[in-house]
C-alpha cells in the first residue's frame, strides 16, 4: 500500500510540476506579446506627435 502511495504522490508532483512548466511558458508568450503592444504604442504615438506638431 505504501508503494502505491508512493508511486500515486510521485505522478501528482509531476503533473503539478508540468502544469507549472505550462503556466510559465504561458506567461513568458504573454510578456512578449505585452512587450509588442507597448513598443507599437510607442511607434503610434510618435506618429502622432510628428503630425501635431
Amino acid at each position: 500500500a505504501m508503494e502505491a502511495f508512493k508511486v500515486e504522490v510521485k505522478e501528482e508532483l509531476a503533473a503539478q510540476r508540468a502544469k507549472m512548466e505550462d503556466m510559465s511558458a504561458k506567461q513568458e508568450v504573454m510578456e512578449q506579446k505585452i512587450d509588442g503592444i507597448s513598443s507599437d504604442l510607442k511607434t503610434l504615438i510618435s506618429l502622432f506627435q510628428n503630425r501635431n506638431p
